[in-house]
């Protein structure tokens, strides 16, 4: 299962590149929400925003909420379906959400038509999957086959990576930044499979003189 920074991750990328004004809610926030605890959540208007999205985590299970403030409206996507009675409990935790900030109304929830879940580890992939195609106006439809979703787990992946802010100046240990422009033979090493830098005494003083592969590269 992905884990939560996973997600808010993709998400976050996702909405960078969408043409309206977008606004991630916080696994953790969504998930207070759906449950009715939604009041500690940071104050914002939700009519800044052309879209609301997050994913709410229930018995360690990933499913996808989607809010347009401005139409009154609520997606709610479960890989493995929807009943009616989530539907009804996620129409009652959004309106109690928007009540706490000033925008009480009659708020709609529904779903639309998507594939299905076949294992039981995927429901992050299809809750990132889901949000691209919702954000992107794409297709919720495509294959579920496990060789699909291990593809799919690649490219969220990928994209994270692509996304991510330049480290080549950090140590890939403890994150701390260094300059080329010292003498760093004796405190710097670098991997040579990744060609990522690593202070030496974090990762235990290999020898200097022979080939060094990065934990990461070798696991």
């Amino acid at each position: 299962m992905l884990e939560s920074e996973v997600i808010n991750a993709y998400l976050s990328l996702l909405t960078k590149n969408y043409a309206g004004k977008a606004y991630v809610i916080d696994s953790f926030q969504a998930t207070n929400i759906w449950k009715g605890n939604g009041s500690s959540m940071k104050r914002l208007d939700p009519d800044e925003f052309d879209v609301m999205i997050g994913s709410i985590n229930e018995n360690h299970h990933w499913t996808l909420l989607v809010i347009y403030p401005k139409e009154w409206r609520i997606l709610y996507i479960n890989s493995f379906g929807e009943s009616r009675s989530k539907l009804l409990q996620c129409e009652k935790a959004i309106s109690k959400f928007m009540d706490t900030r000033g925008k009480v109304g009659k708020w709609k929830c529904s779903t639309v038509p998507h594939c299905f879940q076949q294992d039981g580890n995927s429901c992050g992939v299809f809750v990132c999957k889901f949000a691209e195609a919702i954000l992107t106006g794409g297709s919720l439809q495509f294959a579920s086959t496990a060789d699909n979703i291990a593809l799919l787990r690649q490219q969220i992946g990928l994209c994270l990576l692509q996304g991510s802010d330049d480290l080549s100046e950090l140590c890939l240990t403890c994150g701390d930044q260094h300059s080329f422009t010292e003498d760093i033979e004796d405190c710097w090493i670098q991997c040579d499979c990744c060609s990522g830098w690593f202070h030496w005494e974090c990762v235990n003083q290999p020898s200097l003189s022979e080939i060094f592969i990065c934990h990461g590269c070798r696991f």
